[in-house]
């Protein structure tokens, strides 16, 4: 915007023929800003406008020499490290502080149509930009919008619902109501193709430990061989504990393969999808088939990441074990109450080392364990 207007200034002045000629010579030497305008004044008998606190609080000193410049070029100059600009209008050189944009904060509910009850950890986010917010369990959310997206499409997503989409400046609803979807799979259209359903992965019927994940950002993921397949992926479970909070919310990750590390590189899921699980523990299943998902060549990554919404219920383990010796019997007391934020995912020995992790440094490294999470996939192959 300020190159525009300044752009505008340098034809309107020019047009105007100031007063002076190519030779015109105008010399500061330790002028502080209002000097410099009261100079350019006399100089070239151009008006200006302006707040001389704004102008004494930048604390500018200008020493130099303009030779065959027009006031816009000596402006440019002498305020390019300054918080002020400058355009011109009605005849004169008016100075303000720049305008600087702010990211657009969005606020509201996502409710139910049907119930009118909070929609917990719907996710709303610009579409296609992987920036979004999760919703706490109430269906309350707050989204900052970056100053580049301001004008992007918004969309609010969750598992059974469908999606309902705005813009963030021309509309900004409250109260945000999802019709709820019952998400069917094309079968006629999939046999039709003539797919073969195979699944992928780590399966097992029960797990032989579990990996805490916490809720802030961490991730696990599991790298899934496709022995060069072609086809959809249909479905993504996970092995829960019962031992963590098997209702905590958390994010599902699709990565392809990072050609320089062989970790999880770039995400194949576009959308952001938070789940919150309806089990006790064991196998839980998401069908991510509308999402129209590719099967990468050389395989790909499925991931689990920890979300921590605003307020989150904390799980509650009321009655740890009993132990007969004293000791365990103090640490009962002390241990009445265990709070767990979020999922335990299982695991299952394993000497292929296929298990990734995403630590709080933004940075994926390989677990260096004997195990693998128990994480598989359904795929549909031609």
């Amino acid at each position: 915007m300020k190159l525009f207007l300044t752009t505008i200034s340098l034809i309107l002045l020019k047009s105007l023929a100031f007063c002076q000629t190519d030779t015109t010579l105008i010399e500061f030497d330790n002028a502080s800003l209002p000097e410099v305008i009261s100079q350019l004044h006399d100089t070239y008998n151009i008006n200006f406008s302006y707040s001389s606190n704004m102008l004494e609080a930048q604390n500018v000193i200008v020493s130099g020499k303009f030779k065959g410049k027009t006031p816009p070029e000596i402006l440019s100059v002498i305020l390019r490290n300054t918080a002020i600009e400058f355009f011109y209008k009605d005849d004169i050189i008016i100075l303000r502080l720049k305008q600087v944009e702010t990211p657009t904060i969005i606020t509201g509910v996502i409710r139910d149509a049907n119930s009118g009850l909070g929609v917990p950890y719907a996710t709303v986010e610009v579409k296609g930009k992987l920036v979004g917010a999760i919703c706490d369990y109430r269906g309350v959310y707050l989204l900052e919008v970056p100053i580049e997206f301001k004008n992007d499409t918004i969309q609010v997503s969750s598992m059974g619902y469908e999606k309902f989409v705005f813009t963030s400046y021309s509309q900004n609803p409250d109260t945000i109501d999802l019709k709820p979807k019952q998400y069917l799979l094309p079968t006629l259209e999939v046999e039709s193709k003539g797919y073969k359903s195979q699944v992928l992965g780590l399966d097992a019927k029960k797990a032989k430990g579990e990996l805490y994940m916490d809720t802030h950002g961490q991730q696990t993921a599991l790298f899934i061989e496709t022995e060069s397949k072609i086809g959809k992926i249909e479905k993504i479970r996970y092995f829960l504990s019962e031992k963590g909070n098997t209702n905590a919310p958390f994010r599902v990750r699709v990565y392809d393969v990072d050609t320089i590390t062989s970790g999880p590189g770039k995400d194949i899921l576009k959308q952001f999808l938070v789940v919150q699980p309806d089990v006790t523990r064991g196998w839980y299943e998401i069908n991510v088939w509308e999402y129209d998902l590719d099967i990468p060549e050389g395989g790909f990554f499925v991931a689990m990441e920890g979300v921590y919404p605003n307020d989150y219920e904390a799980f509650i383990q009321m009655n740890p074990p009993k132990r007969s010796n004293r000791i365990m019997k103090r640490r009962q007391a002390a241990m009445q109450q265990i709070l767990s934020y979020g999922q335990k995912l299982g695991y299952k020995k394993s000497k292929k080392y296929r298990t990734w992790h995403y630590s709080l440094s933004r940075t994926w490294f390989q677990l260096d364990q004997p195990f693998d999470v128990l994480i598989s996939v359904d795929v549909l192959v031609e």
